[in-house]
Formats: C-alpha cells, structure tokens, sequence
C-alpha cells in the first residue's frame, strides 16, 4: 500500500496560526512564548512553499494579506536582525561551557524562515486579479524591507567568504559551529534578499516614490547589482576542488562546461532590467560619468549564451550600446518628501547600551536550559519539522526508488522510499524487501 503527502497544517490551523501572529519584545527572544511564534511560523512557511510548488490554492498568502499580518513579518525580520547583529556576539562572549547550541541556532535561522514567507506573500503573477499586491498594502513598511534588503547584499559583496566551503578538520567548539552557522545563514539571508528586491523592483509603479528614491538615490542599487555581477558569489569551489554552483538553496556540482545561470543571478539580471528599461524611475536616476562608465562593465556580463536564457536582457544590452555612445539626459529633481524607516533605528535607540544584559538575561532564562527543557524542545522541533510530511519539500528525497522519475507516494509500511506508481513499487520489491523488513 502507500500513501499520498498532506498538507502540512489544515485550513482551520492555517488560519489559528496567522491569527495569532504578534510582536514580542526583543527581550523575550527564545523564550518558551517565542518558540510557539516561530513553529507557528515555520508551519506556515512549509505549508505556504507546499500550496506554491502544488500550484494549489494559495491559502496562507491569502491569509497573511488578509489578516494584514505583513507588517508584523516585516516587524520581526527587523528585530531578529537586531539580535543576530546585537545579542549574539553578546551571547557567544557570555555563553561559558554550553550545554547545547540548539535554542540559539534556532533564533539565527528564524530569520531565514521570515525572509521565506516574505519572498512566497510579495511574489506577484503577472496574471494576478488582485486589485493590490501585497507589497503596496505594506506602505511605507516597504522602506524598512527595502533597507534590510541592501544591508544584506552589501554584507555579501564586503564579506564573500560566508559562502565558502568550510575546513571541518578538527573538533569546532560551539561557538566555532553558531559563528559558522551565522555565517551560512548569512549567505541565505542575501539570496533571498536579492529575490525581494527583485519583487520590489517588479512592482516599483504601485509602491510610492519615496521607494524609487530609496532604491535609486540613497542605495544606488544598479550599482550594486553591477558589483554583485562582478562578485558572483553564487560560484565557488569547495575542499575538493571542485566548482559548485548555488541554485534552489543548496551548492551543487557546476563543471566548467556548464554554461546554465543559477537562479539568483537571474534574479539580479531581471532587477536591473526593471530599474533601467522604465522611463520613470530613469527619470529619478542622474547617470553621472562614474554611474555610466560602471553600468557599461555590464556588457562584458552579456554574452550570446546568457542571451539565450534570459531573451528580455537584449533589450538591455541594445540600451548600453546606446549609452556607450552618448550622454543621457540629466535627471530631473523633484521635491519628493521622503519618510524615513524607523524600525531599526527605533530598537537600537531603544535598548542601547543593554546589549549585554539582554544577552545576559536570555543565556540565563532561555539558552541554558536543563536537560528535561532540552528533549522538551527537541520534542516540540521533531513534530514540526515531521519528515513525513516535509517530503514533499525535498526534492532530491521525493524520487521513485525505482525508475528515478519524480514520486508523490511512499511505502506505508517503512515509509523511506517513494514510489511514483504501483507497478514500480512491485518493480522494486525484491531489491526494496531486505530494508523494508528491517525498518
């Protein structure tokens, strides 16, 4: 027999769940009320990941629009990033012989899994009947996301090494794994960045000019798009030698010979294109002579192949040739009234100066726990993340054990190995027996 994938929460759940969402003073990060917010969040994230792959009904987007849950999103990204940046160096210095890793690895990728709902909710089809996307109902919240956004590339550009392969000879101390874990969460955080830009950049004509200013004057985001290109920093070689290619959130084997884009740095094109082929935020964008003679190193970036992949970008390259060869018309300079973001801001005015006592009182009430509080955790982690149910997720778990092909069903009796039918199921029995009766 086998059995099809669920979901991972039901509607009536889904709905409890986004209800429920609400902020929490950054002095309670990691406390017991704060891990129900995030294995709220997390079980929302998977579900929302599962109804996007399926091409089902998209209940829990719907949901967070319609509950107007997007700013708390947007209010937690921020003050988890005030922790990582604040509390965590705080935590490592304070934190004498730990126990256990587990609650503070749990808090660094929090922020992960907000970037991952934000990147499902703020995706917009072009073929949407919505009357307003998700990022114009944000209003001037989007600036804060803008922000978070350009910290995260800019940290990627200064600091490539977070993408490396790391030296696993010796026995890291837990300090060693949390500042390693950090580090290659950080690396996520700024893909993920790039894909919200490019949701921001998609949509720029809704949002309000003071995001067009953002974007083009205070961050100068063509330019840093053209030192990304120039980075490249989903390549690398790993231990071995061997080159590795950064695509669906995971490092994969890239030989020289592979020509394919990964996906981020599609993204990055696809922005720039958004930026540079609309008239109107050209219009707030003065291309000074440094400004010109950077964005002209993109030619070198768009060869025939890249072409291939992304036809759009030939509309880009006709308008460098042009640019190569003549000076655009100075911007126009309006009187654009800005707000100014203040969540982060706010939160380190708030708590300056109580970095290490915050650190202190977390270590103490949340992050040194007893054992009996440890397999509670543990516990409460294991139902969230129920391999069973996030098969469905994995891709490279969800192959049929037989003919290799994709698979929706697994064995119902050891419940490891898929299957995508009945007959490679029988296909597979003799080989699949001896494991199945151990299971």
């Amino acid at each position: 027999m086998t059995e099809t994938p669920s979901d991972i929460i039901g509607a009536f759940e889904a709905e409890s769940f986004v209800e429920s969402l609400e902020c929490i003073d950054l002095a309670d990060v990691g406390s017991v009320k704060w891990m129900t917010l995030h294995e709220r969040l997390e079980s929302l994230n998977m579900q929302a990941l599962l109804e996007a792959q399926g091409q089902k009904e998209e209940n829990v987007k719907d949901l967070i629009i319609s509950r107007d849950r997007l700013p708390f999103l947007i209010k937690d990204l921020i003050l988890t990033e005030v922790w990582r940046d604040k509390i965590f160096p705080e935590v490592l210095k304070q934190n004498e012989k730990p126990k256990t890793s587990i609650g503070i690895y749990i808090v660094l990728h929090h922020e992960v899994t907000v970037l991952s709902l934000l990147e499902l909710v703020t995706f917009r089809l072009q073929a949407t009947v919505r009357p307003t996307s998700a990022l114009e109902a944000l209003g001037d919240l989007v600036l804060d996301l803008i922000d978070y956004c350009h910290r995260a590339v800019v940290h990627l550009i200064a600091h490539p090494e977070i993408r490396l392969e790391r030296d696993e000879t010796g026995q890291p101390t837990i300090e060693e794994q949390l500042v390693r874990q950090r580090d290659d969460l950080r690396f996520m955080q700024a893909v993920q960045a790039v894909s919200l830009l490019q949701h921001v950049c998609e949509q720029l004509d809704q949002l309000t000019v003071s995001a067009s200013s953002r974007l083009l004057r205070q961050h100068d985001l063509p330019l840093l798009l053209v030192q990304l290109l120039d980075a490249r920093p989903w390549i690398r070689t790993n231990r071995a030698g061997r080159r590795q290619k950064y695509d669906n959130r995971s490092w994969v084997a890239s030989p020289r010979d592979d020509f394919a884009i990964a996906k981020v740095e599609g993204q990055v094109w696809l922005t720039l294109l958004q930026l540079l082929m609309n008239r109107d935020h050209l219009a707030l964008y003065e291309i000074s002579e440094y400004r010109r003679s950077q964005l002209l190193r993109l030619q070198t970036h768009l060869t025939d192949v890249l072409l291939d992949q992304v036809p759009p970008l030939a509309a880009l390259r006709q308008w460098l040739a042009h640019l190569s060869m003549s000076q655009p018309p100075p911007a126009r300079s309006p009187v654009i009234i800005e707000t100014v973001p203040e969540l982060r801001d706010g939160l380190l005015e708030r708590h300056a100066g109580q970095w290490a006592r915050l650190a202190r009182r977390q270590l103490e009430q949340h992050f040194r726990a007893d054992a009996a509080a440890i397999q509670e955790q543990a516990r409460r982690l294991a139902a969230v993340y129920d391999l069973d149910k996030m098969a469905p997720l994995m891709t490279d778990a969800t192959k049929c054990g037989a003919c290799g092909e994709a698979a929706a069903k697994k064995c119902s009796r050891c419940k490891a190995v898929w299957y995508c039918g009945r007959q490679c199921q029988v296909k597979h029995w003799p080989a699949h027996k001896e494991h199945c009766d151990n299971a």
